[in-house]
Order: structure tokens, then C-alpha cells, then sequence
């Protein structure tokens, strides 16, 4: 696959630039699908083959395409110049409330400034849930499902622009949650199981605390279940170490969801998901802990080794995302000799976890690997965590992979 990107070289504060994008392929399947994003301070991905971008400060910015096609990724950057604009000038302020509940009618209020311009500018309101955008200064709205939504503002007078976004949280079941009061401090495990797996191996998590402080830490284990959310507190003294045994079984629920440790100070967290074969043998893996902030986002690229596939062993996926809008990435699989095998994408909502169990034979129909890698590009969003489990399968002994950048 090739693509080319046609990105103006200058442009000026608030006025709308055009990005546009091309693709040429041969012996892909599937339709190109384009992304773009922009070096300007936000996280803000366009999906879409041609887009308009809108700069509200000057300088030098660089941009990004990535198009996607069967898990082959051609990318393209650049630079454009913003320079500043002269008439007529534009700013806004947008007030929108952090948190909503489903079903109740939120209120958005928007304020602008002008001078030399030929009159007051006019509103646009994108409420993130794909209903029909709204005019004016002080619309409503009303969420009908829930999730974390990213709303946006745009103004405009004589062709200047001024847009404002912002992310609104819309708690309930099977959507993201709100941190909760006291979670002054949150850590991120890819998972936490207690779940059957493949060839009768039984999956359990064990999550460990370490409070160096001085003051005794009240600890909130929360799992991301799809149902909604599920807890388990704990109070660790000064210097002292606590183990969450069992930790997902102790809030009595089977299954497996992205796990976060919340607590009002700082602790050190790790965690150890094994295999029970008996009530005194187990096989374990390590999972690291990890903030939003160290996870991978839009952009960047990370690679899973050592895959396995054959009579010996089976290799698992899994992505987490962590962050606080929904999170789209793509993976690319080879065997050893860098023969592309299989691609395929994942969206994840927030605080979800999805794991591809034994994509090389699932995907690929391979069960020939006895060296593979894997790709993992994210192309939307943050806060994203990828790792590979290669199993044992006489002992379901695991091993985790953790994706290296």
C-alpha cells in the first residue's frame, strides 16, 4: 500500500485547513481507513480520508496520517505554519458540565468575544454521541447511554473560527465511571481474572500493596466488569504490606476486566495472574502496574515477542485502555522470518480490556509458529496497554509479553 497526504504549508489562527489523503493498494483486503491527528496539545483524532483542521494559536505544528488496510499501516507527517490573522478576532469559552446522568437534560453554555468583525458569530455544538449537532449558545442535551463523550464548540464570524472541547463522563452499567472520591492516586493492571480458560486451567489474580508512607492508605480495587464497575477496599499501615488474594473472586465475580488500584496516598502496587492446577500448585505471570500516562497513545507503535503457536504453545493478545475515550488499534501478526500472517483491529472502550486468544491459528490459521511477533499500532486514543501471554500447553504454564516500544 502507498498514501499520500496534501496538507497545506501555512495557514492562519481559526480558520479551518484542509487535510487531504490518498491510498493506492494491491492485494489488501478491505477498504483503506484514514486517521489524522495533530501535534497541538490535544488528543484529538479525525477519522475520515479528507478533514479540515483548526488551529487557534500560532506556530509550527506537525501533523500525522496513518491508513489502515488489513493491518498494513502506511504512514506520512509534515509541518504547517500558523500564522496569526488580522480583522476580524474571535474567542470563546465554553462551560459544560464534567459529569451527566443518562437520561437527564444537561445544559451547554458558550461565551465569545469579537471585535472588527461584521457581526456576533454563530454556534455549533457536537455532542460526541453521533445525534444531530446543535446551534445557539445555550443548548440542551440528553445522553441516552452511557460513556465517556467528547462535545465540541465552534464559532464562527467572517470565516475565523474559535473551538472548544472538552470530555463529559455518563456513569452506569457497562459504561465508564467516574474516578470516585479518595482515588487521589490510580494504578492500572491490564487484568484481573478468575475465570476458566482453555484446556481446564483456572485463572486467578493476586494483587500486592506496599505502603511506604507514614499514614495508613485506604486502597480501592475497582474492576472494570461490563456490567459496571466492582470493588474491594483495604487499609494498609504505615510500611507495612498487604495481599488482595483472589482479588476478583473476593468481589464476587467471575470473569475478566481491566483492574485499577485506587488510594488516597501513594502505594506501589504489583499483581500475579496464575493458573490453579490444585490447591497447592499454581503457574503464575506478572503483570506491571501502570498509569495512563506510561501507556502507549495515538501514534505511537509498540511489538509483542516471542509468540508461540504449535503443539507446544498458544499465544494470546490482550489490549487494555486505560485512558477516558475510546480507543482504537491495530494489529499486525508475522511469523518469524517476517511473513505477514493476519491484521485485524480492536476498539476498546474506556476502562476495557479484550483479549484474542490464539490469533495466529484464529486469525491467521496457523498452528505452525514457532517464532512470531506482533504489531501493535494505536490509532485513536490513550492509555493503552498491550501484552501477549505464551502458554504451556501441557503444563498451561504463562508467560507474559509485555509490548516493547
Amino acid at each position: 500500500m502507498g498514501c499520500t497526504a496534501l496538507v497545506p504549508a501555512t495557514g492562519q489562527v481559526n480558520v479551518p485547513v484542509p487535510f487531504k489523503a490518498s491510498a493506492t493498494t494491491a492485494n489488501c483486503q478491505g477498504t483503506p481507513e484514514y486517521f489524522w491527528s495533530v501535534d497541538d496539545g490535544t488528543t484529538a483524532v479525525a477519522q475520515a480520508q479528507n478533514t479540515t483542521w483548526t488551529f487557534p494559536a500560532p506556530g509550527v505544528y506537525r501533523w500525522h496520517l496513518a491508513v489502515v488496510v488489513g493491518g498494513v499501516v502506511c504512514r506520512r507527517t509534515g509541518t504547517i505554519t500558523i500564522a496569526a490573522s488580522s480583522g476580524c478576532t474571535l474567542d470563546c469559552t465554553a462551560l459544560v458540565p464534567a459529569v451527566a446522568q443518562v437520561g437527564q437534560s444537561v445544559s451547554f453554555r458558550g461565551f465569545a468575544t469579537w471585535s472588527r468583525c461584521s457581526g456576533p458569530p454563530i454556534y455549533v455544538w457536537d455532542f460526541g454521541d453521533r445525534s444531530i449537532p446543535a446551534g445557539g449558545s445555550t443548548p440542551t442535551h440528553t445522553y441516552q447511554a452511557p460513556g465517556s463523550w467528547e462535545w465540541q464548540m465552534t464559532t464562527v464570524v467572517d470565516g475565523v473560527y474559535c473551538v472548544r472541547s472538552g470530555t463529559i463522563v455518563v456513569p452506569g452499567a457497562g459504561g465508564v465511571q467516574p474516578p470516585p472520591s479518595g482515588c487521589n492516586f490510580s494504578t492500572w493492571f491490564q487484568v484481573g481474572s478468575r475465570a476458566a480458560g482453555a484446556l481446564g486451567s483456572q485463572w486467578r489474580t493476586d494483587v500486592f500493596i506496599l505502603n511506604l508512607g507514614a499514614q495508613t492508605a485506604q486502597v480501592t480495587a475497582r474492576l472494570h466488569a461490563p456490567a459496571g464497575v466492582r470493588t474491594l477496599t483495604a487499609a494498609v499501615p504505615p510500611r507495612q504490606h498487604r495481599t488482595l488474594a483472589d482479588v476478583v473472586g473476593q468481589m464476587n465475580y467471575t470473569g475478566s476486566a481491566a483492574l485499577e488500584v485506587c488510594s488516597d496516598q501513594p502505594v506501589r502496587a504489583a499483581s500475579r495472574t496464575y493458573n490453579l492446577k490444585s490447591a497447592t500448585e499454581t503457574f503464575g505471570q506478572y503483570y506491571r502496574a501502570f498509569t495512563s500516562a506510561q501507556a502507549m497513545s495515538a501514534g505511537q507503535t509498540g511489538w509483542l515477542l516471542g509468540l508461540k503457536e504449535n503443539s507446544q504453545f498458544r499465544s494470546n493478545i490482550a489490549l487494555t485502555n486505560s485512558g477516558r475515550s475510546t480507543a482504537r488499534v491495530a494489529v499486525t501478526l508475522y511469523d518469524g522470518a517476517g511473513v505477514f500472517v493476519a491484521a485485524y483491529t480492536v476498539t476498546l472502550a474506556p476502562s476495557e480490556w479484550k483479549q484474542e486468544a490464539r490469533p495466529f491459528f484464529n486469525k491467521g490459521g496457523r498452528n505452525n509458529i514457532d517464532e512470531g511477533y506482533a504489531r501493535i499500532d494505536v490509532l485513536a486514543g490513550s492509555g493503552v496497554e498491550a501484552s501477549a501471554s505464551a502458554i504451556d500447553a501441557g503444563t498451561n504454564d504463562p508467560t507474559t509479553l509485555p509490548a516493547l516500544p
